[in-house]
């Protein structure tokens, strides 16, 4: 269970929980970033932002950037088919 670190003071749990996070059998992660839980859910480092402005390639957020990149690529190419169809409709 991930929460955020402001609530591990309040946070109330039932023996049984209590029982099986002594045992190993179930965690709880206090986060203070969603950066920090990514690396946990993920095992992959969420990355740093670079200088120019992007992220190390094999991170989180490089790798969703790419992919979003990606996507945006092809709804560029998307628009321009149904533009050209469209024009050569009008011909």
């Amino acid at each position: 269970m991930i929460i955020p670190h402001q609530n591990v003071k309040n946070l109330m749990l039932r023996q049984e929980v209590v029982d099986a996070v002594a045992e190993g059998r179930f965690h709880i992660y206090p986060i203070r970033s969603i950066d920090e839980g990514l690396n946990i859910i993920t095992g992959v480092e969420p990355g740093e932002l670079l200088p120019d402005g992007t992220y190390p390639p094999e991170s989180v957020h490089g790798r969703a950037d790419a992919r979003l990149g990606e996507l945006y690529e092809e709804i560029r190419r998307s628009r321009r088919r149904v533009a050209e169809r469209k024009e050569e409709e009008e011909e």
